[in-house]
């Protein structure tokens, strides 16, 4: 029987907040205190985009990254806390690295449409934007957003979970799949949350890290910052580290 996931006490969470002051360089850090969750982490992996929900229900969220110089190093905080906002409706149990095949307490299961965004540890294989091209510093994979770029949530399409160029597509076969060249200007940078790897069926697609509307704008299962904050994460992020995205819930109410 495998054991589900356990949120941070609330004296963890205290003290995550208290590490989130005045943060000046991991090397003069002292171990930062982690959910259970992050015991799943990979081996290889050497940085970490830690989001912090503030309850399973709740849009509102705090980001620290997080880095170690090997598998047994503690982790330490480079930047944070950052304010972020989630899914519009919370958290749902995402499909991803971490090993757990069943929601904790409290959890619903994340799906297709429903507002939340996923719960759990996933790769951040390339980022993506609008802008003209990745912005200096950047050394993730870079998709260029070009108007006929396309996000596919249609659950029976065999691109579903993917973001195509329609252009490039002789068997297109969805009714629906966002623009990804948003007039609005969310996807100007952002990064690719690898939610959903084997691409199932009505399991939640097209999970990123983008811009955000504003503090109390939720999105639809994607995690969004304000463009400092953001462009930070975004120019840290080292494929040769092998970064990953970890998001729970404070506690499961």
């Amino acid at each position: 029987m495998k054991k589900p996931l356990r949120f941070p006490s609330r004296a963890a969470v205290l003290l995550l907040g208290l590490c989130g002051i005045s943060l000046s360089g991991a090397a003069d850090q002292a171990p930062f205190p982690l959910p259970s969750l992050a015991k799943q982490l990979p081996g290889e992996c050497r940085q970490t985009v830690l989001t912090l929900a503030k309850g399973v229900n709740d849009l509102h969220a705090h980001v620290w990254l997080l880095e170690r110089g090997a598998a047994d190093a503690p982790w330490k905080a480079v930047a944070g806390p950052l304010e972020a906002n989630i899914g519009r409706n919370g958290v749902g149990f995402g499909k991803g690295e971490h090993r757990q095949t069943e929601p904790p307490p409290g959890m619903p299961v994340k799906k297709e449409g429903d507002g939340r965004s996923p719960a759990g540890i996933f790769r951040i294989p390339y980022a993506f934007g609008t802008a003209p091209a990745a912005e200096p510093g950047m050394r993730l994979p870079w998709k260029q957003c070009v108007p006929t770029l396309r996000g596919v949530d249609d659950s029976a399409s065999r691109y579903y979970n993917q973001v195509v160029d329609e252009a490039l597509i002789k068997d297109k076969d969805w009714n629906s799949a966002e623009v990804m060249l948003q007039p609005e200007g969310l996807y100007q940078w952002g990064a690719s949350i690898a939610h959903n790897p084997d691409n199932i069926s009505a399991g939640g697609s097209c999970i990123f890290l983008h811009l955000r509307r504003g503090p109390g704008q939720g999105t639809a299962g994607c995690t969004a910052l304000d463009r400092p904050d953001l462009l930070r994460i975004l120019t840290w992020l080292d494929p040769a580290k092998h970064p990953r995205f970890l998001l729970t819930p404070v506690d499961g109410k």
